[in-house]
């Protein structure tokens, strides 16, 4: 127990003074494990990027008329006899921000894609579990919209089943006739995710929180710049603790756990370690919340930038002020004083461990009674409250002041 007394006064009238508790294109993209952010994929190269999962489809350049022609430019065609689609690598889109988007049109007789029927048509579907499973989640069977001589543009806001940490996306046929028929083509497949707060922890010894993004950040919307204090707004809440205020101190890289010794952010960074100036001792009630100063503050190397809205959400601080004596109350006579904690308290620093008697000193000044013992003569436990006999010596004449200790 922390070195905190309480005062009494013996008899008719006692003082109380309890201590208080005081669109860009991404030109590498780490697979692997590794999570997509922004990318996009016009085809122009003339092969299937490496990192797409193409079944029975074809890069391929139209010019408006033939079997592989009703599309014009570079595109990815699908003719083949098997099962259709085109598979995105695994991305987290659990920010509920992020847009999956591409051009799409479909074969017809007169376009000279052979002519889609009712229930021959393409369907978005996505994956949780590393791509083991499939779940459709939207039918673009309106065949007559994408039944074009152009290029329709599609727009898919990831949010919902879409938004998740770890999602694949795949852009499928629900069923075809063959080989030479039912042709369709997609180009400009554009993943775009906003930067965002994947997770946050403070140090045990509450100088520092780390906050992880989910993708490289900067302060530039160029993918240049980097992060400062500035950019971002810590809300304290005190909660009745001991601690008063915190305030970010400096942002640095998580290189080193000393402020003075860490490294200057550069710019495209993932975690963030937030050094913190904090006022008093926390007692385990306080919280920080840590958010982008405004929706300008933080980017990608694509350019989208942070919403405001992202938060860490409120992190409590460590407990480092020790138990502390809530309140205590004098027996009538004189002969107990019983202590109560806020809390479950013990006599080793591992969580073990019962108060005894020996645990605590008594004190006495003023008036005509002294101690007969300066330590309690016996003591009983009920829950958080300990009560303490009291060996005293003489009369009390009601001016004695009674000081507990540990």
């Amino acid at each position: 127990m922390p070195n905190n007394q309480f005062e009494k006064i013996l008899g008719l009238r006692f003082l109380f003074n309890p201590m208080k508790k005081f669109l860009f294109i991404i030109t590498w993209i780490g697979m692997g494990g590794s999570l997509l952010w922004s990318q996009t994929w016009d085809f122009n190269s003339g092969s299937i990027p490496s990192e797409l999962t193409v079944s029975n489809g074809s890069v391929q350049t139209g010019n408006g008329s033939g079997t592989d022609g009703y599309f014009t430019g570079t595109a990815l065609n699908f003719t083949g006899g098997g099962t259709r689609f085109v598979t995105l690598p695994v991305t987290n889109s659990a920010s509920a921000s992020g847009v999956l988007s591409w051009k799409m049109i479909y074969g017809t007789d007169s376009n000279g894609g052979e002519e889609l029927d009712n229930t021959e048509h393409v369907a978005l579907y996505y994956s949780t579990d590393g791509g083991t499973n499939f779940t459709k989640h939207t039918d673009f069977d309106d065949i007559a919209t994408y039944k074009s001589t152009s290029w329709i543009a599609v727009t898919v806001n990831l949010t919902g089943d879409l938004a998740a940490s770890s999602i694949i996306y795949k852009i499928q046929q629900v069923k075809h006739s063959g080989a030479d028929y039912d042709h369709w083509g997609v180009d400009d497949v554009v993943l775009n995710n906003d930067p965002n707060i994947s997770s946050s922890a403070i140090a045990s010894d509450n100088s520092y929180i780390d906050v992880t993004m989910n993708e490289a950040v900067y302060n530039a919307d160029g993918g240049s710049g980097a992060l400062e204090a500035t950019d971002f707004t810590l809300t304290f809440a005190q909660n009745s603790g001991s601690a008063t205020d915190v305030s970010i101190s400096s942002v640095k890289q998580n290189d080193n756990v000393a402020e003075g010794s860490a490294t200057a952010l550069a710019g495209g960074e993932t975690v963030i370690r937030f050094f913190l100036t904090i006022t008093g001792t926390p007692s385990g009630v306080e919280t920080i919340t840590i958010t982008p100063v405004d929706a300008t503050s933080i980017y990608d190397v694509a350019g989208n930038a942070m919403p405001s809205s992202q938060t860490t959400g409120a992190k409590t601080l460590n407990d480092k002020a020790g138990p502390l004596i809530a309140s205590v109350s004098l027996q009538s006579d004189n002969a107990k004083i019983a202590v109560t904690f806020p809390e479950a308290v013990y006599n080793t620093n591992g969580g073990s461990g019962a108060l005894e008697a020996a645990d605590f000193a008594f004190s006495i000044s003023g008036g005509t009674a002294t101690l007969s013992s300066a330590t309690p003569t016996d003591i009983s436990i009920s829950g958080n409250v300990y009560t303490l006999d009291i060996g005293l010596s003489g009369t009390s004449n009601g001016t004695e002041v009674l000081t507990v200790n540990p």
